[in-house]
């Protein structure tokens, strides 16, 4: 840590205004509010299973980050050195990295399941300004930010084989359900915890929703532009009531707070693509077989 907290001294020597702002935007796209806007977007929008999967490994990413960062339970820099200005402070403990994790986990993925070079470009330049972005701010140190990716790097990894292992595997609606299901439960009850609370509920409602929306709904996520538009409005305004106004009504405790975000996930992943369809703003696929 002190190796690291003068790394940050000297990183923050250079501040001006012109970095602010870029640091500040860029540790917002590795927030929580970016992802639960940003994966709508890309689930009804624009590619459907492609949402569906980055989705998936992202709440794996920060599910593990957060036992991890329990587990080490190391301060953030600010709390080690008083040097270090932190105008966004964290109060979790500091390794590893969640943006550096979850940005690498999330672009990373989509830029391998995309296979475009400029996806790649686009990729490595938003891993590398969110996870900078941490030093700058003060509240990570940069083994913070290694960490992370390396936590990253294998979940991309554990991602990818058993994508390659399941692919053709072909399971029952019970079976999927159940799975979708129980899942959430178990990781919820193996570690309890405020964020953990978020994780797995959003994977409670959302996993569920996807299953069944593939077999009974199968929205399109294509179509022309002004729909694909209108989707996301009718969609995020719902989407933005239960994750903010059941806040205000629901009682504290890690409980309610997973069934909130029980209520988001199958907003998301189910109700929102049956309403799509509903009002025509979205075609269904040809039912397969």
């Amino acid at each position: 840590m002190p190796w690291g907290a003068d790394v940050i001294v000297w990183v923050q020597g250079f501040s001006n205004g012109a970095l602010d702002v870029l640091f500040t935007v860029a540790t917002y796209l590795g927030r929580e509010q970016f992802y639960i806007l940003f994966l709508p977007i890309l689930y009804w929008c624009v590619h459907k299973h492609l949402g569906r999967a980055l989705s998936i490994v992202f709440l794996l990413s920060e599910y593990v980050n957060g036992i991890l960062k329990d587990a080490f339970g190391l301060p953030r820099p600010n709390e080690f050195d008083p040097r270090i200005r932190a105008p966004l402070p964290e109060t979790s403990p500091s390794f590893p990295s969640g943006h550096a994790q979850g940005s690498l986990v999330f672009w990373g993925t989509m830029a391998a399941l995309v296979r475009r070079t400029w996806m790649w470009v686009v990729s490595v330049v938003l891993i590398l300004l969110i996870s900078l972005s941490r030093i700058y701010l003060g509240v990570h140190f940069p083994q913070d930010v290694l960490g992370g990716w390396v936590v990253g790097l294998v979940l991309m990894a554990l991602y990818f084989w058993a994508r390659r292992m399941v692919r053709g595997v072909i399971l029952s609606l019970g079976i999927q359900l159940g799975i979708a299901l129980v899942v959430p439960l178990v990781l919820f009850a193996l570690h309890p915890s405020e964020g953990s609370a978020l994780i797995t509920g959003v994977a409670f409602g959302m996993l569920p929703g996807f299953v069944v929306e593939e077999h009974f709904v199968r929205f399109r996520s294509d179509g022309v532009w002004w729909k694909r538009v209108l989707r996301f409005v009718v969609g995020v305004i719902p989407l933005l009531a239960l994750y903010l106004g059941l806040k205000l009504v629901f009682p504290e405790g890690d409980l309610f707070r997973f069934v909130r975000y029980a209520l988001v996930g199958v907003w998301a992943g189910l109700l929102a693509p049956w309403l799509f369809v509903a009002i025509g703003l979205a075609e269904r696929e040809p039912r397969r077989g």
